[in-house]
């Protein structure tokens, strides 16, 4: 009983979350907005706060368009100074035609493949002046029409060395003033000779042996017992706040999942 109780009000929590959502208020311009694209109709957003990873899910739009124009004909979106939990969320349902997106000086932490993934036709992505500190393996597979790529400005100390693979009409890419790299290529020889560097300079081996250790417990967690789960955990997060990681969601949203697995384990194993 005490079980079922609980994860009800578990469920009762996520379904109230999962009622907070944004609203955007869109600027509409027309003109050239991006290295790739010119005379372009586009959606800037400006001073905007999404403090939660609820709040970052798109329910609506507003503004006034540019006389016979609409939604359908946004080829780019811009959020400029603003607060970001993480990446906007239902922007493809709303602006189905995204070839550039934005997010400049908006204190986003992170960065991944499935943020990317409803934009096949993605052709330059700005995300400087950012706090990412990871670039992940795969982050650009379902983007393959990427020309331009900046990630300048940011903390970036961990890039899977493949994370550039099979972008063939990438030309530019700017990592200028990052943790482990500050260089730019404007050709894509210059793009090559980027990745080499890359290879060198950014496998964080403290990043590596944290996420193969996570990895290892992920995959296990069902097999062991809660205590055996938790001392393991306790470990990792020792090991996480001693690192350059301590602060990194991705990370902590999946010792959140263990979390629950050990809580809901001891539970059943005391009402078995």
């Amino acid at each position: 009983m005490r079980l079922i109780f609980g994860v009800g009000v578990y469920l009762l929590i996520l379904a109230y979350k999962s009622t907070e959502s944004t609203t955007l208020t869109c600027n509409f311009y027309i003109g050239d907005f991006s290295h790739s694209i010119d005379a372009s109709y586009y959606c800037s957003v400006y001073n905007l706060k999404m403090e939660s990873k609820e709040a970052a899910i798109i329910d609506g739009i507003n503004g006034t368009h540019e006389v016979g124009h609409s939604n359908n004909d946004i080829v780019a979106f811009q959020i400029y100074v603003a607060y970001l939990a993480c990446f906007p969320q239902n922007l493809d349902k709303y602006f189905k035609n995204l070839k550039a997106i934005a997010l400049r000086s908006c204190r986003l932490k992170e960065i991944h493949q499935h943020d990317l993934k409803p934009f096949p036709n993605l052709v330059d992505l700005y995300l400087n002046d950012n706090y990412i500190q990871v670039l992940e393996e795969g982050l650009f597979d379902y983007n393959q029409n990427l020309v331009y790529i900046r990630f300048s400005g940011n903390e970036i100390v961990q890039i899977h060395p493949k994370i550039f693979q099979n972008l063939e009409h990438l030309t530019h890419v700017n990592l200028t003033d990052n943790a482990c790299i500050s260089t730019s290529a404007e050709t894509p020889s210059q793009v090559h000779e980027l990745i080499q560097q890359i290879s060198s300079k950014c496998q964080n081996s403290a990043y590596l042996y944290i996420e193969s250790k996570l990895k290892i417990l992920e995959s296990s967690s069902k097999s062991l017992t809660p205590s055996s789960l938790k001392l393991q955990l306790d470990d990792l997060q020792t090991e996480i706040r001693r690192s350059d990681f301590s602060e990194l969601p991705s990370f902590k949203d999946r010792i959140e999942v263990l979390k629950v697995t050990t809580v809901v384990g001891f539970e059943s194993k005391i009402w078995r």
